[in-house]
């Protein structure tokens, strides 16, 4: 159960960029981001049902439900990848904590991200759909990298600033929050 728990507590510190989280609470948690993926892929495969069901309705009507159901596909969309986001934000400053480096390191990523993108799309010529497939993929490859490099190392207990000398482990709590 302490898969379930620790996605659970860490939703409940989306917005705790103080103390530190551990390795094990740092990858319980990223594999626990896998389920809400998972959400919107069901979401997904039911808007596609109800879907191809109004196409059996006249065509105004198909219409308009088409359009209810891809905003509304959207819309969760948005709302779930955005938490998705601010969690791991939050997580990955916390871990960065652990191992005694600044939370601003997790825009390290997206800095890196950002010129790659502007490489690819002035430098070389390529069709839009090819530069996007082209993008995603390097967005993967930088992200995976990132998250294994703050899964690897091991807690940095002394000289940490963002821990307490006598602690071994101080868990992010939600004084923290204000």
């Amino acid at each position: 159960m302490f898969f379930i728990t620790n996605g659970i507590d860490n939703y409940r510190k989306i917005f705790c960029y103080k103390g530190v989280a551990s390795r094990n609470s740092y990858v319980f948690f990223s594999l626990f981001q896998i389920l809400p993926l998972l959400f919107l892929d069901a979401i997904d495969i039911f808007f596609d049902l109800v879907s191809q069901v109004t196409d059996l309705l006249p065509e105004k009507i198909s219409d308009l439900l088409d359009i209810v159901l891809r905003g509304g596909d959207i819309a969760i969309g948005i709302i779930v990848l955005l938490s998705l986001l601010l969690a791991d934000i939050s997580i990955s400053a916390r871990r960065l904590h652990d191992i005694g480096l600044s939370g601003w390191f997790t825009l390290a990523p997206a800095v890196i991200i950002l010129a790659v993108q502007f490489i690819v799309f002035s430098w070389f010529e390529f069709e839009l759909e090819v530069g996007i497939s082209i993008g995603m993929g390097i967005v993967i490859v930088i992200d995976l990298v990132f998250h294994l490099l703050l899964a690897l190392p091991k807690s940095k207990i002394e000289n940490n600033k963002y821990r307490p000398a006598d602690s071994i482990f101080t868990p992010a709590t939600d004084e923290a929050v204000s």
